[in-house]
């Protein structure tokens, strides 16, 4: 049974751009940034990470991030743009959610 990810990955990656919606971009990520800040963090696990918007946000202010997420696709896109970034890889893959892969690439040792 397909979730429906793999085929709406495209117009996700498509929509949501390099900002995200309007949502995501005035009302989720304001108070999520000022959580992460507020709390001090250097390492987050981001769950259900898509195409890497917000694990990028994250690398830009300098915190250890690993990203997971079932869908192939929107994890090459996360891969991809987080290269592109300068990240050493921020994004494992959770197949099915039943277990990580290893080695996971972008978490401090």
């Amino acid at each position: 049974m397909s979730n429906g990810w793999e085929h709406s990955a495209g117009p996700w990656i498509a929509k949501m751009g390099e900002r995200g919606d309007w949502g995501r971009e005035y009302v989720l990520d304001p108070v999520m940034l000022e959580r992460v800040s507020a709390r001090q963090f250097t390492c987050v696990l981001d769950v259900g990470c898509g195409e890497g918007r917000f694990c990028r946000m994250l690398k830009a202010r300098h915190i250890s991030v690993v990203g997971i997420d079932p869908t192939q696709a929107l994890l090459a896109q996360s891969s991809a743009r987080c290269t592109q970034c300068g990240g050493k890889g921020a994004t494992i893959q959770v197949p099915g959610w039943g277990g990580l892969q290893t080695p996971v690439r972008g978490w401090p040792s």
